[in-house]
C-alpha cells in the first residue's frame, strides 16, 4: 500500500467514514496513520471529515481475478466464498478484508446473500 503520509487528509477522511468510523476514531485513527504528525489541527479535519464522501482508498495494482459470489449484509459490500476440500471457507471482500470459517462453523444465517448475477448487486 501506499505511504500513509503521501495520501491527502481529504482521501484518508473518506476511507475512514467509508470503514464506519466516526469522526473521533477517525482523527484518531489520522494521528496513528501518519505517525503522530497528523500535518492538521481537529477542528479543520472534523470539518473535512464532515463534508467528504465515504469512499476506500484504492491501490492501483494488478488486476484482480476475484469473482464476486455474494453479498455480505455486515459489512454491505460483495466478496468471493470458496469452499476449500477441507471444508474451510475462505472469503475475500471488496474492501480488502478476508477471513474465513471453519467446517465446525459455518457462517451465520442471512449474513451472506449469493449472487446470482450482476442485478442482485447493483
Amino acid at each position: 500500500m501506499k505511504d500513509l503520509n503521501d495520501l491527502s487528509v481529504h482521501d484518508l477522511a473518506a476511507d475512514y467514514k467509508y470503514r464506519g468510523y466516526d469522526r473521533y476514531r477517525a482523527w484518531d485513527q489520522l494521528i496513528i496513520d501518519r505517525g503522530l504528525n497528523p500535518g492538521i489541527d481537529a477542528k479543520d479535519f472534523y470539518k473535512i471529515f464532515d463534508s467528504t464522501d465515504a469512499y476506500p482508498i484504492t491501490v492501483a495494482g494488478p488486476k484482480s481475478d476475484l469473482h464476486w459470489t455474494h453479498f455480505d449484509n455486515l459489512y454491505g459490500c460483495r466478496c468471493e466464498m470458496i469452499t476449500r476440500d477441507d471444508g474451510v471457507i475462505e472469503i475475500k471482500w471488496e474492501n480488502g478484508h478476508y477471513g474465513g470459517y471453519p467446517p465446525c462453523n459455518p457462517p451465520e444465517e442471512g449474513r451472506y446473500v449469493k449472487l446470482d448475477d450482476e442485478k442482485d448487486w447493483k
